[in-house]
Order: structure tokens, then C-alpha cells, then sequence
């Protein structure tokens, strides 16, 4: 005997749409990419570290420094612009340029000399001698 089979699909059934695999992926992501981001500013602002600077120097995403040097300017928080704090170019407070340069040695160095001139030197910490152990006694 044959086996037939009479099955009646409801229409709710043949409208849903099977789960997107990629979904809860796509989820988790947005989830890590909010937690890197937390509360930093997306911009921060700083000013150029000397006048040279101001002049030459722009964010990749093409904002430049304003005319008047004690005028801050609004860049975005990323690695370009942490580079460039570290490295003294562009200071986040007003007048923080670090030591200057003198005028005779700066018209010799680029803007990368300067800004490496005026970085703060941290000091190194002195290495111990060991200690030799006393003789031994004979």
C-alpha cells in the first residue's frame, strides 16, 4: 500500500522568514564597538604648539588650525591625533607648547625635530650594580 502524506501548511507558517545566521553576529559586534567607544568625545580640541605648526599642519580629515594660534580647533579622538599629542605637535591646553626651542637651532630642524625638542625628557631610572658577595674566608 502506498503511504500518502496530507499535510496542510497554515499560511503563517509559509510566511516567516527563516532566523538571519549573520544576525547575532552582527549584534555582538555593535555590542564590542559600544563598549570601545564608551565615553570618549569623539572630537577633542587642541592647539598647535607654534605658529610653523599652525601653519603647515592639518588633520587627515582636512581640518586645519585657525589664524589666531590661541584659538583651539576640534579634531577627531583617534590615533592621528594621540600621535600628535604625544609627540608635543598639538597640545589640549592653551599655551602647553612645552619648552621652546632656540629661534637658531629651529630655522636648522623640520616641525618633527621641534615638536620631538620640546617633548618632555623623562629621566631613566639608574641601574643597581649587583651586589658581589664578600670573599669567603680562609
Amino acid at each position: 500500500m502506498v503511504d500518502t502524506k496530507t499535510t496542510v501548511q497554515s499560511k503563517q507558517a509559509s510566511k516567516q522568514k527563516p532566523e538571519d545566521p549573520r544576525a547575532k553576529l552582527r549584534e555582538n559586534r555593535a555590542h564590542r564597538l559600544k563598549m570601545i567607544k564608551g565615553d570618549r568625545p569623539a572630537t577633542v580640541k587642541v592647539f598647535a604648539a607654534s605658529e610653523d605648526l599652525q601653519r603647515v599642519m592639518r588633520h587627515p580629515s582636512g581640518v586645519r588650525f585657525r589664524d589666531d594660534i590661541n584659538e583651539a580647533v576640534e579634531w577627531p579622538n583617534d590615533s592621528f591625533t594621540a600621535r600628535r599629542i604625544a609627540d608635543g605637535s598639538v597640545s589640549t591646553e592653551k599655551g602647553a607648547a612645552g619648552t621652546q626651542a632656540k629661534p637658531e637651532d629651529q630655522e636648522k630642524m623640520n616641525a618633527r625635530e621641534i615638536a620631538a625638542a620640546r617633548k618632555p625628557k623623562k629621566e631613566e631610572p639608574t641601574k643597581k650594580q649587583p651586589e658581589t658577595p664578600p670573599p669567603p674566608a680562609a
